[in-house]
This record gives structure tokens, sequence and C-alpha cells, in this order.
């Protein structure tokens, strides 16, 4: 078994170990290699907060061994640079555009998954451990916190 398959098989165990089989996480998850399609098939339950938290702590370390640039202690992080190209995202509402967004939600049909907001806080939870904040407070259309123009892609 590669070292690549043992880190999957691994992830994939403490996913299941967070959120229970048949738990309806449903999310298909693709992390250059890491396929988790199978976690259940029926949907998006909310996830609790020590859900989150556990379900970060399993991506991290995963995570951080094959990003390329690394902090003071080895640990890989995301660079300075890339994490401020990512800002956009958030002050720019990127994600609040209804058009966009509901190409995403298309591909996620068999999933039942038609809002991403749910797992905003899974998102900032990771790349604020990878050292880089600027997604924190990202939100994905349909929410109302997403400028009503920006929704329309007015601009």
């Amino acid at each position: 078994m590669s070292t690549s398959q043992y880190h999957q098989n691994n992830l994939q165990a403490e996913i299941s170990e967070v959120l229970g089989s048949g738990s309806g996480l449903g999310l298909g998850l693709g992390f250059r290699g890491i396929h988790f399609a199978s976690l259940a098939s029926a949907g998006a339950p909310t996830l609790t907060e020590d859900q989150i938290s556990q379900l970060v702590d399993a991506l991290v370390p995963v995570t951080q061994k094959m990003l390329t640039t690394k902090d003071a202690d080895g640990n890989g992080m995301i660079s300075a640079q890339c994490c401020t190209k990512m800002a956009p995202l958030v002050t720019e509402n990127c994600m609040c555009t209804e058009k966009a967004m509901n190409i995403v939600y298309d591909s996620l049909k068999g999933r039942d998954i038609t809002d991403l907001n749910p797992y905003g806080k899974l998102i900032a939870g990771v790349m604020d451990k990878l050292q880089c904040s600027a997604l924190d407070n990202l939100v994905f259309y349909p929410s109302s916190v997403c400028p009503a123009s920006r929704r329309l892609a007015l601009f």
C-alpha cells in the first residue's frame, strides 16, 4: 500500500468516525487523489461544531503534507501570496452570483446540496489551520448576506 493510499484510508476512517456511516453527508469530496464519494448518499446534514472541529483536525494533516510552502516547524501552509489571491472571493462576493453557483449546485444535485453556506465553517477552519484567514467570511448564494446586486451579477 502506498503512503498516499494509507493516508487516504486513514482520513476516510476518521471522517467515518466523526460522521458515522450513513451520516448523509454525501459531499463526494475529491482532494488530490482523496475521494470520499461513498460517505453517504442521502443529502447533506447540518454539521455540529464538534463535527466541524473533528473534520478540520482530520483534513489538515493530510493537506499540510501536500503543500510545498512550510512554516518554521515544517508544517505545510498556504503561502501569504496565495492567501492574498483568495481574498477577493470574500471581498468581491464572488460566490454570491446566482448563475455561477447554480452550475455548482447542479453538479451536486444527486447529493441534495443546494446551499454550501453550512460548510463555510469547515472551509474556514481548514484554511485557518493552514495559516490563511482569507476565507473566514466566505458566503455562497443563496445567503441573505450576499448583496442583491451581486446575486444578480450586476457588477
